[in-house]
């Protein structure tokens, strides 16, 4: 099965010329003439990044690792990666991953003061 994306409602050459000259110089050395007929879309690399899975919190099932961006798995994006997306989902789980961290410091923190007390009591 192949899948078509397509800009044929602009019908004015000059507009993609101008607007899209890098994809549309690679379709013509291919060709296809995108102001005419429709651009196959195939999988590429880029779609397929990331490969660690993480949770909301931007963790991964290793405890204390977490991942954010390309090298996540978050599952948010399907597979429509594009940039604005990986950014946004960049943010996102920086600033979820930033809190989750800061609260397991936190606890070890708490937990090792707990120890210390212990041992200054026996």
């Amino acid at each position: 099965m192949t899948v078509y994306t397509s800009i044929l409602h602009i019908n004015r050459p000059e507009f993609i010329e101008e607007h899209f000259p890098t994809i549309n110089r690679r379709c013509l050395d291919l060709g296809i003439d995108m102001s005419r007929e429709p651009i196959p879309v195939v999988p590429a690399a880029h779609y397929t990044c990331g490969g660690v899975m993480i949770n909301q919190d931007g963790q991964s099932d290793i405890s204390g690792l977490y991942a954010i961006g390309e090298t996540s798995c978050s599952g948010l994006h399907g597979a429509n990666r594009m940039a604005s997306n990986s950014l946004l989902e960049c943010v996102v789980f920086a600033h979820a991953a930033s809190e989750a961290i800061r609260q397991s410091l936190a606890a070890i923190e708490y937990a090792w003061a707990n120890c210390l007390n212990g041992m200054r009591a026996a």
